[in-house]
C-alpha cells in the first residue's frame, strides 16, 4: 500500500531512528530515518498488499 493511504489507519505506526555519520575531512553530519508499520500485518506498510482491516 501507500504510506499516503496507510496513514489515515489507526494501525499504522511511525518509526524513526537517527545516527550520525562522519565523512573523511569533513563535520559530523545527523542523518534520520522513518518507516510506517501496519501492527495488523506485522510489516511495512510498503510491503502490504491489501489492509488486513479490510479484509
Amino acid at each position: 500500500m501507500r504510506v499516503s493511504d496507510c496513514k489515515k489507519c489507526q494501525h499504522c505506526k511511525r518509526y524513526v531512528w537517527s545516527h550520525s555519520y562522519l565523512p573523511a575531512n569533513y563535520h559530523a553530519i545527523g542523518m534520520s530515518h522513518a518507516y510506517h508499520e501496519c501492527e495488523l500485518a506485522k510489516k511495512r506498510c510498503i510491503e502490504v498488499k491489501r489492509c488486513p482491516k479490510e479484509e
